[in-house]
């Protein structure tokens, strides 16, 4: 063999050799979903921002950190020692914000000292409209006038509401009548894109009722798809122990009917907070403020209670109020001058609770606003609050 062709034959050997080496390192570096940790279905309402973690290891003791991607996009990189962890484990996470409609692929990808890459951490996420639900007064009235209830469909649709919550049941489900005009007002709901109809139940008795009518119920188009209770525990005569009784059985009634379970939240502490979180779904929390730009402050000690008190994300929605002692004014301002006063809220509100660099945040998800009632809103933004 000549000279040349041994040098040939040692540079192909050395090449080998540092590809072996690399992918022994690349190896040695392996990661996975710490949160969320299903990479399939999972999902964020538009303007939601999502925490994403990743557990990381390095069976050299040689990791130093992880670059994190959105669609291939480069977001920035963290490092051990800004997560305090070792070379040889770390757990990093990211908040990402979701402002479109969209499907998105999020990808964390660990990295050792020497420059070596583990394989991708990868999660997808499909981005769909915010929930937006409109409290519904006078719900039996409105069932006694095919007026209002064409009125009431026209509002839903221009509020761009695609979750409703009906009040009034304990009046409505004992007579047949309103009984079947309910059913066809839930299925009109359902066809123009309400996604959810919440029967709002405040005791025991509401609650049978509501699992009498979906026992009842001849198609999915006239059922309920979730329970709401209006029950004020934080109030002297209100017992918080007949409260949990009441989400108990909303529970029960929600594993008969694949229902969700929400509830509406005032005050409350942290041993409450922890005894709530454990039964509901969804928390609608009390927001009611004269404008948006000071709601998240007075909401904030309610967050951070309800982020401890379970270990994964609790879904929170706060609740702004068109009564005229509350938003009613600022709304009827904002509509005449042009704007969508509803959206022009919430944005103002998921944008303070973006800005909030806390950790407690990645126990909140903040994936949708509420609004009181159907018919104060119709009154403020007809400016009838000046």
């Amino acid at each position: 063999m000549t000279p040349v062709h041994l040098v040939r034959s040692a540079l192909v050997l050395a090449i080998a050799a540092v590809t072996l080496l690399s992918a022994d390192a690349a190896a040695a570096i392996d990661g996975a979903r710490n949160g969320p940790v299903s990479s399939a279905a999972l999902w964020a309402a538009r303007g939601e921002r999502i925490g994403f973690s990743v557990r990381a290891g390095d069976s050299d003791g040689k990791l130093s950190g992880i670059e994190w991607y959105l669609d291939g996009r480069f977001l920035g990189a963290q490092y051990v020692a800004d997560v305090g962890g070792t070379g040889a484990a770390a757990l990093f996470w990211r908040g990402i914000n979701f402002p479109e409609l969209g499907v998105y692929t999020v990808e964390g990808v660990p990295f050792d000292r020497s420059g070596h890459f583990g394989e991708p951490v990868r999660w997808q996420i499909s981005v769909r409209e915010r929930p937006r639900l409109l409290y519904v007064d006078h719900t039996e009235t409105r069932l006694d006038d095919p007026a209002g209830i064409a009125a009431l469909r026209a509002q839903v649709v221009a509020a761009g509401a695609n979750q409703v919550a009906l009040y009034r049941l304990h009046t409505i489900l004992p007579e047949a009548g309103r009984t079947a005009r309910l059913r066809e007002l839930i299925r009109q709901l359902h066809a123009n894109g309400v996604a959810r109809v919440f029967a709002v139940v405040g005791g025991l008795a509401d609650v049978a009722r509501v699992g009498g009518y979906l026992a009842a119920s001849a198609s999915p188009g006239d059922r309920f798809d979730g329970v709401l209770s209006e029950f004020e525990f934080w109030n002297p005569d209100m017992p918080f122990a007949d409260y949990l009784g009441l989400l108990s059985a909303m529970r029960d009634l929600a594993s008969q009917h694949t229902l969700l379970v929400a509830t509406y939240l005032g005050w409350f502490d942290a041993r409450e907070a922890a005894a709530i979180t454990a039964r509901v779904d969804l928390v609608l929390l009390h927001a009611y403020r004269s404008t948006p730009a000071i709601a998240y402050d007075y909401l904030v000690e309610r967050l951070e209670l309800l982020a401890g008190a379970s270990d994964h994300p609790v879904e929170v929605w706060p609740i702004f109020s068109a009564e005229c002692d509350f938003m009613g004014g600022w709304l009827g301002g904002q509509a005449s001058s042009g704007a969508d006063p509803l959206e022009t809220a919430e944005q103002t509100l998921l944008g303070d609770f973006r800005g909030d660099l806390r950790t407690m945040r990645n126990g909140i998800r903040m994936a949708g606003f509420a609004w009181f009632t159907a018919a104060r809103l119709a009154d403020a933004l007809a400016g009838g609050c000046r």
